[in-house]
């Protein structure tokens, strides 16, 4: 309340009640041994048109400022296309199937070991080599690797690499599933 007195700005209020302001997201992280914080707010980038959000914004800023806090505002335009599309590819599989651990480990490593052996292949190439082999039908062991992709069981650069242009080589084996210590999402 006071820095809005001070910017002249009418603090947040409903139905003349005041509001308590928040921030969406306070990222505390280790730089160099030094724990930093990050403070984020959220917008659509055509909110920020608007006087009104500008002002609430500039209260949030200045009193991370206050808290020497760095200050981030954050909109649909600051997410690679590249993030968005690799997620969406492997969201809408997080919940495909619901493995026992014996399955989803046996075709981890079914898939960690045709990766491996075809690393110049693009992605779908060793995946479709696997339906034949074990007489499934096409597409059957993509749908496991993404499956098994959004449980974070295999990685690679999402934010540099698009799905489609994946080689095996991009892939990496997650060290919790290689020690099996994942922790498993099981399907609701």
């Amino acid at each position: 309340m006071d820095i809005a007195k001070r910017l002249g700005i009418k603090h947040p209020a409903y139905k003349g009640i005041l509001q308590v302001m928040t921030t969406d997201f306070l990222i505390d992280m280790e730089i160099d041994g030094v724990l930093v914080s990050r403070a984020v707010s959220v917008k659509y980038a055509e909110d920020l048109e608007d006087a009104r959000t500008l002002e609430k914004q500039e209260i949030e800023r200045r009193f991370w400022e206050n808290e020497k806090v760095a200050w981030y505002a954050f909109t649909e335009h600051d997410v690679p296309v590249t993030s968005v599309k690799n997620i969406r590819w492997l969201a809408s599989h997080m919940h495909s199937y619901d493995l026992e651990v014996s399955e989803r480990m046996g075709i981890f490593e079914r898939i960690a070991k045709a990766l491996d052996g075809n690393s110049e292949e693009k992605l779908p190439v060793p995946l479709r080599e696997l339906d034949d082999k074990y007489a499934q039908e096409p597409g059957a062991h993509l749908q496991y690797f993404r499956h098994l992709a959004a449980q974070h069981a295999f990685l690679w650069d999402i934010h540099g690499t698009l799905h489609t242009k994946l080689k095996a080589r991009d892939i990496e084996l997650s060290e919790y599933w290689l020690n099996q210590e994942a922790n498993y999402v099981h399907a609701k």
